[in-house]
């Protein structure tokens, strides 16, 4: 029988990636085809992540170093062989489900419920793990997680979502932010970034925008659910002006994720907010500006049209 090319069972196998049983059943005709479907099949989880075990797998992934981190909760890692095959490897993005997984399977680590101090250390053991072993990981979302204890330096990451609930101290997210800025400084790939519920500060402000204009490949910037006053637009204004790669740029009021309590609109004052206009009228790149749900106070239509506005 005629082999076909490998592309070409991509292709075929692609109709099924959000049917796992279906693909589960390919994977299981010879070796050729489960080299084809087991990629497909664990490169987004998503709510497989909340799957027992799935979390099982991962446990049994982590190396002494990342279990090291778990050992003073004195929890049951799982005791049967490691997998043949890194699954990991194949995951191209961590998602809020991995959060939620951890959280709904307190017996899975031998405990009556998941404290947040044992939530976070199994999260950063896992997250290290992830960064260590994901070859095609693109996509990373951190919520309330200390960005000190993780390194996205030579990975392949592309996209940081950093998520701060409003029960986060002060003292905490500003820990956790420098924890990110140290990290950007080092990354070369990342080409969006999102903050959800983070109140920068202008300190912090101007050392992103500092590693924004050193960036060759940032083409997307979020800024959801948190005030931007009129220094702060002023630095975003002047980032516009000069940057050459950013294409969409979301200043939103809201993002539709359950736990970050208050939800605050961005608030630019008159002068941040005139900044804001003319440094949108000066650049030349963007193609999309997001104002959704916001209550900033001026009406920008610069004579641009490739650029898309929602209001």
């Amino acid at each position: 029988m005629l082999s076909l090319p490998t592309e070409c069972y991509c292709m075929i196998f692609n109709n099924f990636r959000n049917n796992y049983k279906e693909l589960l059943a390919c994977a299981l005709v010879n070796r050729h085809w489960c080299g084809i479907v087991m990629p497909i099949m664990w490169s987004e989880p998503k709510r497989k992540f909340r799957d027992e075990r799935l979390i099982k797998i991962f446990l049994l992934t982590l190396n002494i170093e990342e279990q090291t981190l778990l050992i003073p909760y004195k929890m049951n890692f799982p005791t049967q062989p490691k997998p043949l095959l890194e699954y990991t490897n194949f995951i191209t993005s961590i998602t809020r489900d991995l959060y939620d997984g951890i959280s709904f399977l307190p017996n899975l680590f031998g405990k009556h419920e998941v404290t947040a101090d044992f939530r976070d250390a199994i999260l950063i053991s896992l997250i290290k793990m992830f960064l260590r072993t994901g070859k095609s990981l693109k996509s990373l979302y951190l919520e309330d997680i200390d960005c000190n204890h993780i390194n996205i330096k030579d990975t392949t990451i592309t996209s940081v979502e950093l998520v701060l609930p409003q029960t986060v101290s002060d003292g905490f997210k500003r820990k956790t932010l420098d924890g990110l800025i140290d990290n950007l400084k080092e990354t070369s790939t990342l080409t969006t970034l999102s903050f959800v519920s983070v109140r920068i500060g202008i300190k912090r402000m101007k050392k992103l925008i500092k590693i924004f204009y050193n960036s060759i490949v940032l083409n997307s910037l979020g800024v959801y659910s948190f005030p931007l006053g009129n220094r702060s637009g002023k630095l975003l204004a002047t980032f516009l002006i000069k940057n050459t790669t950013l294409t969409s740029l979301h200043l939103t009021g809201k993002k539709s994720i359950n736990s970050i309590g208050l939800r605050l609109a961005n608030s630019l004052g008159s002068v941040g907010g005139k900044a804001i206009e003319e440094g949108l009228c000066q650049n030349i790149t963007l193609t999309q500006l997001n104002l959704l749900s916001n209550n900033i106070d001026f009406n920008i239509r610069p004579n641009r049209p490739n650029l898309e506005i929602l209001v």
